[in-house]
């Protein structure tokens, strides 16, 4: 069987650096066999075998060092942003920051046709220092996001609360659309998404009656003229978010909401979602998490978070920073550094300074 590259066509000539001059001797990096998947099955649950297709998992590359595997990667294709690519990358400690660790990675930019992105924070220093190594850089940065419901968030609450109702199963659809064209909205200056019609494919099963999905129960949407205008989706614990979150583990005690308008940003879209946020208030208990993420670049959701008080003093200066490896050519152009002007003014104050080597 030929391999096949990602347009469906024959393999690129490039190939992966296998063995390059100064990997120590007995390292190996060189593309993953079902063997490999087999022994290691233990230490790299996630590790898949290299094949060439169209879908979510494309070349899976193993690291080995005097003949056992000790690291691998591969890279999602992202249905969400189909102008990047999702990086899978884990090696044991005892390699880390060495030779062997940057020529797995290297053989994995080698191929991809897109930029690689992966989801970093201050708990994982030595991703950060290989992604700067590799000329990574952040192409947003996500404020702190867990709240604890109390009585300064029910005060704020109860100034911002408007006429709203629980969802039902006759609004599947309407929300559906309302996520997929917020979304859109959302990413459309820093990581487009896919079209409307495949974004409402992504997200048709989170809004199937019949499926588990977000909590109908705390949920809240707001009607205007017989339209859904705007929405707070709380999900049973963190949804797994497009935008690199590979775990889908849920911050244990806390509640992903999800805030939706139509438009995304007019001066009635941030009272609608600020509405929301009080109505998912009052449906929640004293000492509830509540996880509602912002962007660093979208002005109207810094101002709507920063005015909401309650923000978890155990984690207020836990950001997140979605980054960019490079790779590919033309696809580039849609991810960019961070602009200056959506930095705190304080990277030590805000607890950013781990983030320094990808801020260009």
């Amino acid at each position: 069987m030929s391999q096949m590259n990602d347009s469906g066509g024959a393999a690129p000539s490039v190939t992966p650096p296998i063995n390059e001059p100064g990997l120590p001797t007995g390292a190996t990096v060189r593309p993953a066999t079902d063997a490999d998947v087999h022994a290691v099955a233990d230490a790299f649950p996630d590790m898949q075998p290299d094949r060439w297709r169209g879908g979510d998992n494309r070349r899976s590359f193993a690291a080995l060092a005097d003949g056992h595997v000790v690291g691998h990667c591969r890279g999602i294709d992202n249905v969400f942003h189909p102008g990047t690519r999702t990086l899978v990358f884990e090696i044991d400690d005892a390699h880390r920051g060495t030779d062997l660790e940057d020529q797995l990675l290297a053989a994995q930019i080698a191929v991809s046709t897109v930029p690689l992105t992966v989801k970093l924070t201050r708990d994982t220093p030595a991703m950060t220092a290989l992604s700067a190594r590799h000329r990574g850089f952040a192409y947003q940065l996500c404020p702190p996001w867990a709240y604890v419901v109390g009585p300064e968030m029910r005060a704020w609450a109860a100034r911002h609360i408007a006429a709203h109702r629980a969802p039902t199963a006759g609004d599947s659809q309407a929300l559906a659309q309302l996520e997929a064209e917020h979304y859109a909205a959302q990413h459309a200056a820093w990581n487009p998404s896919a079209p409307i019609d495949t974004m409402l494919d992504a997200f048709a099963d989170d809004h199937d009656p019949d499926a588990p999905g977000y909590d109908r129960d705390r949920s809240v949407v707001i009607e205007r003229d017989g339209r859904v205008v705007a929405a707070a989706l709380v999900w049973p614990g963190s949804n797994a978010v497009p935008d690199l979150d590979l775990t889908g583990e849920a911050e244990e005690g806390g509640r992903e909401v999800t805030l939706l308008s139509n438009p995304y940003d007019s001066p009635a879209a941030w009272r609608d979602k600020a509405a929301c946020i009080a109505a998912v208030v009052e449906r929640s208990a004293d000492g509830d998490r509540l996880l509602i993420d912002s962007h660093a670049t979208q002005r109207g959701e810094i101002a709507l978070m920063g005015n909401v008080p309650g923000l978890d003093p155990a984690h207020d200066d836990e950001w997140t920073a979605l980054v960019a490896i490079p790779a590919g050519t033309g696809a580039n152009a849609q991810v960019r550094p961070l602009p200056a002007d959506a930095l705190p003014a304080d990277l030590s104050a805000a607890g950013l300074t781990w983030a320094r080597p990808l801020l260009t």
